[in-house]
């Protein structure tokens, strides 16, 4: 996938043609699509690369709906995310910290539940995982995504 930015977005080059995501509804819509599973692994894994792609350029506005997508993604894909991590743990740099963004924003929400966002996700996320063989490579995520997390909690507390 190639990827350039644009005056009115960022358009990306995926196996449904060069889109282009901005800040607006359609954007939206179309990138919480690719978040959701299919059942397809081969469509799963292109929508969690296209993901990826937007992530890597993704400012502004953009940048501020990608963190529930990348969190949403994850939770409904995680044995994608290990394989696309195996293959290029590099690529997941951006999306990790979108997620830990996620997490941090949802930790606000928790008035009545003493456990937080971040505590909860690995017994969220192991259920889902289909590949065993997976479950050490999400453990090295999980820690990644933790570690963003607790740099951005820092940041909100001071």
């Amino acid at each position: 996938m190639s990827l350039y930015a644009q005056a009115d977005g960022v358009k990306v080059s995926t196996p449904y043609g060069e889109m282009e995501f901005s800040d607006d509804d359609k954007s939206s819509d179309i990138l919480n699509e690719f978040a959701k599973a299919c059942g397809d692994h081969h469509r799963d894994s292109l929508n969690t690369r296209a993901i990826i792609s937007v992530c890597e350029v993704a400012d502004g506005a953009l940048a501020e709906i990608m963190d529930y997508i990348c969190f949403d993604d994850f939770f409904n894909k995680p044995d994608i995310v290990a394989e696309i991590y195996r293959s290029d743990d590099k690529a997941l740099e951006k999306y990790i910290d979108f997620i830990a963004l996620e997490l941090c924003i949802r930790n606000c929400d928790t008035t009545t539940n003493t456990s937080t966002a971040k505590d909860r996700l690995a017994d969220t996320i192991a259920p889902k995982v289909k590949n065993k063989n997976n479950i050490d490579t999400l453990s090295i995520i999980i820690a990644k995504i933790e570690c963003a997390y607790d740099k951005y909690k820092v940041l909100l507390n001071d």
